[in-house]
């Protein structure tokens, strides 16, 4: 059995020792536990972040241009697996982060880490019209070194898509927009000081919100009131074990398609921490932590049989594969084999 991927990565920025290709359409054999690239578009600079959308089969690129605006660009993938550009603006604004799409309004949103700064844009179908709204936070953290203004992160659409919830590394908060209401003010979430928010994931079941904090390595769950939108917090637990606190630094966070676990990536301990999910409050306990094989996981992401976790190192510049029992969602311990690219970022499941 095959799946697909799609791959971002790093082309071109200042001290990158091992360039990317920009994007590329991975297949997984999943009985054989290997990887192999089918496809690679790469006339596109430092794809940092995707989405796509299996719907339209669109998929929608956020780029990095050494602090200048970048693009957000769309393509579709052709039955001979090549890329066709579609349409492409000027992006969110430096560093962007994090791009999504909600096809049912015709929107994309794009988050900019250094502007501190979420853009909106509309869509006629496959193509990006233009920016509607451009929406800068206010706030910062105790961390003077990496809060001394807003980062946003991510931008997440809830379940029920009314609400837009973007994670602010930079004031440790999570922003909570109201789709119906674009343009008026967000309402602030506020994390516990310093934690800084960065990727968050809805429970496909529940609803809970899983969120990873950066700066101090801990996984919060909120339940989520789907009425309002509103947040309330339920849980906050370390992410790894206590002597690697003061270093880890959390990436990428995930469910299993069980719904039974969580997976996420503790960057420069360089290990992948699995949490159990409480069938019935939904809070979250820390089963095991294991070496990632890797160096800098930016990104994970399971295969749609739950058999694979895919981690994306950006440092040690490969893809590694560790197997996933499908029903537990637990490790099983055994690794596929390890896929060598240039400066992954971002992994986003195709089929």
């Amino acid at each position: 059995m095959d799946s697909q991927f799609l791959l971002g990565s790093y082309t071109d920025r200042p001290g990158l020792k091992h360039p990317g290709k920009g994007i590329s359409l991975l297949s997984l054999d999943e009985d054989r536990g290997m990887v192999t690239e089918l496809s690679c578009e790469d006339k596109v600079l430092n794809p940092s972040y995707l989405n796509y959308d299996r719907a339209s089969g669109i998929l929608l690129a956020g780029t990095e241009n050494a602090g200048k605006e970048g693009t957000l660009s769309t393509f579709r993938i052709k039955e001979d697996n090549s890329f066709r550009p579609i349409s492409s603006i000027e992006g969110p604004g430096p560093s962007n982060c994090h791009v999504n799409r909600d096809p049912s309004r015709d929107l994309a949103f794009a988050t900019s880490y250094k502007g501190g700064s979420l853009k909106v844009y509309s869509m006629d179908g496959a193509e990006v019209v233009e920016n509607i709204l451009y929406h800068f936070y206010e706030g910062k953290g105790p961390n003077e070194a990496r809060q001394e203004q807003p980062h946003a992160h991510q931008a997440v659409i809830s379940p029920n898509g009314r609400y837009l919830y973007v994670a602010d590394l930079g004031s440790d908060t999570l922003w909570i927009h109201d789709l119906d209401a674009l343009t008026g003010p967000p309402r602030p979430v506020k994390t516990s000081s310093g934690l800084g928010p960065r990727h968050m994931v809805f429970h496909p079941v529940s609803g809970r919100l899983y969120v990873v904090c950066e700066l101090i390595a801990t996984l919060l769950v909120f339940d989520w009131n789907e009425v309002d939108g509103n947040l309330t917090l339920l849980q906050e637990v370390r992410t790894a074990d206590e002597q690697d606190i003061p270093t880890a630094q959390p990436s990428g966070i995930k469910i299993h398609p069980s719904g039974k676990t969580i997976a996420l990536a503790n960057r420069f301990t360089d290990t992948i921490s699995v949490f159990d999910i409480n069938e019935e409050t939904g809070l979250a306990e820390k089963r095991n932590t294991f070496p990632g094989r890797g160096v800098h996981c930016r990104d994970l992401e399971f295969s749609f049989s739950g058999k694979w976790l895919l981690l994306a190192h950006q440092e040690s510049c490969d893809i590694q594969l560790c197997a996933f029992d499908g029903k537990t969602g637990q490790p099983t311990g055994d690794w596929g084999k390890a896929f060598v690219t240039g400066s992954p970022t971002c992994l986003v499941a195709l089929t």
